[in-house]
């Protein structure tokens, strides 16, 4: 039975002089009992996991613009008071409150800082601040919105050095998940769904200048 649908659109556009690449996947699932127990905040909300795959060490995820259902500026994602929007909750700490496991984020695969106002913000950017090479599955952004028929929009554009290491390739990205209430069963399911692969389109410009 279809209880997720996950709408990802991309274009590919070749470069030969920068041959930089980024591939993106997503999973979703529903939030566990555990999750709910710790907040019962949780109770029907959907946790999709965003994951990316490139060539050079990522830079940024830039220009950020998440749109839900009857929000501003993503404002019904869920944060729990003791996560933070750069980074995934320690899994010590987890272990304590289960709850912070659906918190939302977005990271970069280093320390990671955010301008422009973070998930309060359209066109936000996280940015590394320091180099950790090219990334395989790395798991870059968790979102946690309530199950709505409209779903979730994700645009953004991830930043990383071109193979020559000479301009910086961007890579603009955008993702629609829809959840359908009228076929989810209500007891919640841990299990992730299975995982869309994307390319993003790749434009090239200048660093600095």
């Amino acid at each position: 039975m279809r209880n997720l649908l996950l709408a990802l659109v991309s274009i590919t556009l070749a470069t030969p002089a920068s041959a930089a690449t980024v591939t993106f996947t997503s999973a979703m699932r529903y939030t566990t009992a555990a999750e709910i127990a710790s907040d019962p905040a949780l109770a029907g909300q959907i946790v999709t996991n965003w994951f990316l795959s490139s060539s050079g060490d990522i830079l940024s995820i830039n220009k950020v613009t998440i749109t839900i259902k009857g929000s501003t500026n993503g404002s019904r994602l869920y944060q729990h008071s003791a996560g933070s929007d750069v980074e995934p909750p320690h899994p010590l700490f987890v272990g304590v409150i289960p709850a912070l496991g659906a918190d939302s984020w977005i990271s970069t695969s280093g320390d990671t800082g955010s301008a422009g106002g973070g998930f309060s913000m359209h066109s936000s950017s996280w940015f590394d601040i320091d180099s950790n090479g090219p990334q395989t599955n790395f798991n870059f952004a968790r979102l946690t919105t309530p199950l709505t028929s409209n779903g979730i929009s994700f645009n953004f554009n991830v930043s990383i050095p071109s193979d020559n290491g000479q301009v910086v390739a961007s890579f603009p990205f955008s993702g629609l998940a829809f959840f359908e209430p009228s076929e989810i069963s209500p007891e919640p399911s841990s299990g992730l769904l299975s995982t869309v692969g994307l390319v993003g389109l790749l434009a090239i410009r200048r660093r600095g200048s």
